[in-house]
């Protein structure tokens, strides 16, 4: 046992400590050893690390608890990314179809079904747009109507298959003599 005294201590205390110091370590039953056992069974060696096993076993499952929801959150992302390609999937296959429908529409709207040729509405957009790109030009445009002579016999004679047989070759044998800046549509009258 050790003790401190404040520097300038009085010897005659100093003195008094140290042989009462010397008496309770003269005898081994004295408080002396007694407190000393105490202290020394009191703190064993491996005693100090008993929440180590604790602790990993804390470490260990708060390790496992995330594992398990970032799989749970991987599987949520994974559906989530397969709902939205299936989703986009059906709009690019959507959005196709409208195309579809739509050139089917100008088709319709602007081209003789028949020959294949443009329409009255198809040779208006094309004689509009040639008009402005002469606008304010020395450059002349040409119109030449053909009118099919007794195309009415022809399909009241032979039937409206021979009709539209002659009025496909007409058309494309035109078509085989146009030069570039050329157009060819036709009319039906009304």
């Amino acid at each position: 046992m050790h003790y401190a005294a404040p520097k300038g201590a009085s010897p005659v205390l100093l003195q008094a400590l140290d042989r009462h110091l010397a008496e309770l370590k003269a005898d081994t039953h004295s408080i002396y050893y007694e407190s000393l056992r105490t202290w020394l069974e009191a703190a064993p060696a491996g005693n100090h690390l008993r929440w180590l096993p604790w602790a990993a076993a804390a470490a260990g499952s708060l390790l496992i608890l995330a594992l398990a929801i970032a799989g749970v959150l991987r599987q949520q992302v994974q559906r989530q990314t397969g709902e939205l390609q299936r989703r986009s999937d059906q709009l690019q296959s959507e959005i196709a179809q409208r195309e579809k429908a739509q050139a089917h529409l100008n088709q319709l709207a602007y081209f003789d079904g028949l020959t294949r040729l443009p329409n009255r509405e198809g040779f208006s957009a094309e004689l509009n747009q040639n008009l402005a790109a002469m606008q304010d030009t020395e450059e002349r445009l040409a119109l030449l109507f053909i009118d099919v002579d007794r195309l009415k016999n022809i399909n009241d004679g032979l039937g409206h298959g021979a009709g539209d047989v002659l009025l496909q070759q007409i058309a494309i044998r035109l078509q085989s003599v146009l030069r570039a800046h050329d157009h060819l549509s036709r009319f039906r009258w009304r």
